[in-house]
């Protein structure tokens, strides 16, 4: 029964991971017209700045915050440089 519940839980957090990615992508896409595949990057860039900054010893939720802002901004520049010129 623990492996039961261990699954499902697993399952609802990859489920709910995978939700909010599609969503993501439907918003842009409908608000913009344009199909946007760079949401992919910009998660793994701010992984790996939760993850970098982690390694360096700060408490994780502090990462996950560092990693969230560092995202914002990346997200920031990125529409100015590529997106805003296209339409």
């Amino acid at each position: 029964m623990n492996d039961f519940l261990e699954v499902l839980v697993v399952g609802l957090g990859n489920g709910a991971i995978y939700a909010m990615l599609g969503l993501g992508l439907v918003v842009i896409y409908r608000s913009t017209g344009l199909l946007n595949f760079a949401q992919g990057e910009l998660a793994m860039f701010s992984t790996f700045i939760v993850w970098t900054i982690w390694n360096a010893g700060v408490p994780m939720w502090l990462a996950i915050i560092g990693g969230m802002f560092g995202g914002f901004l990346i997200g920031i520049l990125l529409h100015q440089v590529a997106v805003s010129p296209l339409g």
